[in-house]
């Protein structure tokens, strides 16, 4: 929204599509910035783990544990966090794979998520918020955030004091990049902003992505960061809710899903 509403960047990195959208109606991103690079113009991805006690005292080993209704669970607020939107499609998702349903008929899943948004004890604005909330100030029994958060909260600001908890299945979180040639063009730099982000794919910045704990888009680096982004079944959000216009008007608009399912504390 600050880039939408005036500010001056040459590039942007987003994480979610329907973001970048935004900013191609404001006439900011050309309409084929998908095209401009690798892979859609995606980088690197993450996915969305588990983050629970040392020792993991709740016995916590997927999705499913969050509906217990002895845990408790710290996300983010969905309607302000795109973090926490990653975090409840992949709950939600999880539900869809694991009774077999479809979004025409999710009666079982949403009872689970149902559940599992009972457990909440607080959602944060942000996702940094909710780590702090769940490493500093001891809310909570697990936390749902991004793979490359949950190991720097076990590496290093909560280091001895977290595990992390690979679900069985879990979502891709696309983290896309483009020029904002509204700014660049101006300004004479849009050769420059292109050459920095192609510079994203080459190989020394794939690697630097691994070992900060995003996912590279190039195979081989992820391939040989195994030990630390490990191979897990996930999904595509568009190959399971539609575009993400669409998923937004579904689950996170005001009445949406989101707010039915939910019962806030």
């Amino acid at each position: 929204m600050s880039v939408a509403n005036g500010l001056q960047a040459d590039v942007v990195t987003l994480n979610q599509e329907s973001d970048m959208n935004l900013l191609v109606k404001k006439g900011l991103v050309t309409a084929d910035w998908q095209q401009a690079f690798p892979n859609n113009a995606v980088p690197y991805t993450s996915i969305m783990v588990l983050l629970v006690r040392d020792g993991n005292p709740k016995n916590i080993k997927d999705w499913s544990d969050l509906a217990r209704n002895d845990i408790d669970v710290v996300i983010p607020n969905p309607k302000t966090s795109g973090t926490a939107r990653y975090a409840f499609l992949g709950a939600y998702g999880y539900g869809l794979h694991q009774f077999k349903e479809t979004m025409q008929s999710p009666a079982k899943t949403d009872d689970f998520i149902k559940k599992l948004l009972a457990n909440v004890v607080t959602y944060d604005n942000g996702a940094r918020a909710a780590t702090t909330s769940f490493t500093q100030r001891g809310l909570g029994d697990v936390l749902i955030t991004t793979e490359n958060e949950a190991h720097l909260a076990a590496k290093q600001f909560a280091k001895g004091q977290v595990n992390i908890i690979y679900p069985s299945y879990s979502i891709v979180i696309a983290n896309p990049v483009a020029v904002v040639t509204a700014v660049t063009d101006k300004d004479g730099k849009t050769a420059a902003a292109n050459a920095y982000l192609k510079g994203l794919w080459d190989t020394p910045a794939q690697e630097l992505m691994a070992e900060m704990y995003m996912r590279p888009s190039n195979p081989q680096v992820l391939a040989a960061h195994k030990a630390t982004l490990p191979d897990i079944e996930t999904f595509e959000p568009v190959a399971v809710f539609g575009y993400w216009e669409q998923i937004m008007s579904t689950f996170f608009v005001d009445g949406g899903r989101f707010d039915q399912l939910a019962r806030v504390k």
